[in-house]
């Protein structure tokens, strides 16, 4: 990590959705650039949504490198957390990987002084490229005025995955609801 500080943190926030709420606590990674420009002229990405997969990758290198912090939450949904934390995002709690998403981007401008939201972005692959798109348009009060998306892998056959015949196979069907 010749490029990166590396900082493993909690983030906490109040999940005060109908069908999920709580207390939520979040183990994060942030990897924050060695040199950084002016924080007006930064940016920050927020990944592993869906599913997590906050553990080192060679992108995190690269966005360092090239000055951009990234911070790498395991969503509601990731895997590691045992069965209850895993299933924590079916059916009509889809959206609870968002709304983690969104309050560790609360968290980065509480953190940072960040001074515009337009400055964090989010970003994911398949299912996640989706929800990193979802991060920027969603409705609820958690609504966060986010700058962008990088969206890689996705979908290929929307109809078949927000198909109600298939809940019990996947919970994209969930999200569109």
């Amino acid at each position: 990590l010749s490029q990166c500080n590396v900082e493993r943190v909690k983030i906490s926030h109040q999940d005060k959705s109908s069908v999920s709420s709580g207390d939520i606590s979040i183990d994060a990674f942030v990897y924050r650039p060695r040199v950084l420009p002016p924080i007006e002229d930064q940016v920050f990405i927020i990944t592993a949504y869906y599913g997590g997969g906050n553990k080192f990758s060679d992108y995190h290198q690269v966005f360092c490198g090239l000055g951009i912090t990234t911070l790498s939450p395991a969503v509601r949904g990731d895997w590691r957390y045992g069965t209850e934390f895993a299933n924590s995002n079916d059916q009509e709690k889809a959206d609870a990987p968002i709304r983690d998403g969104l309050a560790t981007a609360r968290y980065l401008v509480d953190r940072f002084d960040i001074p515009d939201t337009q400055q964090i972005g989010t970003t994911g692959y398949s299912h996640g490229g989706w929800a990193a798109v979802r991060a920027l348009s969603y409705p609820g009060p958690e609504k966060m005025e986010l700058g962008f998306a990088i969206a890689g892998g996705g979908f290929y056959d929307l109809p078949a995955v927000v198909d109600p015949g298939k809940n019990d196979q996947t919970n994209i069907h969930g999200w569109f609801d």
